[in-house]
């Protein structure tokens, strides 16, 4: 029947595989912490454990990472961060990252408008799996 669920336990547990340098550790805990899941809600801790993921090349963690700097949740906002971690996760396949990059570049958020490189990009993130991103390609 399996086990019942424990935000508590969960975080014990997440807490115990980052203590080991577990990049899915940490990046889960960082989840618990940004939806105050058996934590206090800390979108400051999140983000701090999303890099700490990030950096042990958990390229959902370098995602979350981009989202965090691009929307200013418990950091400043900051397009060039924003950049730099959907380019990581971007090397690692991951569409939505390249998804945004596009959208970076549409908007000129970080870098200059470049309707060409968005393009490469939507098309580049339908390859990656995000379909819908192909229609915007063109």
């Amino acid at each position: 029947e399996g086990v019942r669920q424990s935000d508590r336990k969960a975080v014990t547990l997440f807490q115990q595989a980052a203590a080991s340098g577990s990049a899915s550790g940490l990046l889960n805990l960082g989840l618990m912490y940004f939806r105050g899941h058996g934590v206090p809600k800390n979108k400051v801790r999140a983000a701090k454990l999303y890099r700490q993921a990030a950096q042990a090349g958990d390229i959902h963690a370098a995602f979350l990472l981009g989202m965090t700097y691009l929307h200013g949740n418990g950091v400043e906002r900051d397009f060039v961060v924003a950049l730099e971690s959907f380019e990581q996760a971007r090397l690692g396949g991951h569409a939505q990252a390249i998804t945004n990059l596009a959208w970076m570049h549409v908007r000129g958020l970080g870098v200059d408008c470049s309707a060409e490189k968005a393009a490469e990009l939507f098309n580049e993130a339908s390859h990656a799996g995000d379909a819908p991103a192909g229609m915007l390609a063109h």
